[in-house]
């Protein structure tokens, strides 16, 4: 298929173009979003409690505001989606794969352990969100929109979607720092030293 931007040939199933960051049609979307999110019953799942601040996510916003303020920054604002768009197809085709074939094995393994499925979810969630907030901006750009709403709705979309994949770093970020804490007790322990893993009951934790 060819990027409907920029016209760059796309080989394989990319949801941005990497070329100009330009989000592209999805051809085969699961028809159960719970599905395609990896939701499960049972389980509430997470979402991002504040906003987070980040170089990008700060330039997109003054941006923005200065939009909002009657500036003439339209050029600027596609320039920096762009930039961000790029930045998130380069995560989703590295890493995102990846770290989503990983979760589910831990899921399968570790099923009273709720982090894995927690983190697909956050990491599907903030990646779907994040593209429908550049398909919302490209719908402004091409019918030159002058409704403000439309704008803050696109924009609300793009920072959700950041907001998710921040707050699924954090998580990850935290289980790494508990499991480097776990590991230096058992490194503190003296080689002589006996100890045995035992199973503590639920009421008394």
């Amino acid at each position: 298929m060819l990027c409907p931007k920029c016209s760059t040939t796309i080989t394989t199933d990319l949801k941005f173009c990497p070329s100009c960051g330009q989000a592209l049609p999805q051809q085969f979307l699961d028809k159960d979003p719970a599905v395609s999110l990896g939701m499960k019953e049972g389980v509430t799942y997470l979402t991002p409690t504040h906003h987070y601040e980040t170089p990008p996510l700060k330039k997109l916003d003054d941006i923005f505001q200065a939009i909002l303020d009657g500036e003439e920054q339209f050029e600027e604002l596609e320039e920096q989606l762009q930039v961000m768009a790029g930045n998130f197809g380069e995560f989703e085709d590295l890493y995102a794969a990846e770290m989503q074939a990983l979760l589910v094995q831990e899921s399968n393994r570790f099923p009273e352990d709720d982090y894995n499925v927690q983190m697909s979810y956050l990491l599907r969630r903030g990646l779907q969100i994040f593209e429908e907030g550049c398909q919302a901006f490209d719908q402004f750009f091409d019918t030159e929109s002058d409704d403000a709403d439309e704008l803050e709705a696109a924009y609300a979309k793009v920072r959700d979607g950041h907001d998710f994949l921040c707050f699924a770093m954090e998580l990850a970020r935290e289980r790494l720092i508990a499991l480097q804490e776990v590991v230096t007790d058992l490194e503190d322990l003296d080689d002589d030293e006996e100890y045995v893993l035992m199973d503590v009951p639920v009421e008394d934790c």
